[in-house]
């Protein structure tokens, strides 16, 4: 990604302000939540990619991608992050 210019917005937010949470999400735990807002480039989806994979592996954090109603494991960031970075290439 060094030959590409990527950027996106990070929300930190308390999980009691937020609506729309589907139950499922199972959050009650939860003090706060990360927000990540970025354009259709691909080069911001692979940096928001990277940066929810390392939030996932070391905050143990659920990784929650509204746009598709999934919630996507570790693995699941590293399959998707190592496609996105081959379109890249």
């Amino acid at each position: 990604m060094s030959d590409h210019e990527a950027g996106f917005e990070l929300y930190n937010e308390e999980v009691s302000e937020l609506s729309g949470i589907p139950q499922r999400l199972d959050i009650a735990d939860r003090d706060r939540a990360i927000i990540f807002m970025w354009s259709s480039d691909v080069a911001e989806h692979a940096a928001v990619l990277g940066a929810a994979l390392a939030l996932s592996s070391c905050c143990d954090a659920i990784i929650y991608w509204s746009d598709e109603d999934q919630i996507m494991s570790s693995s699941e960031l590293n399959s998707e992050l190592t496609q996105v970075l081959q379109e890249l290439a």
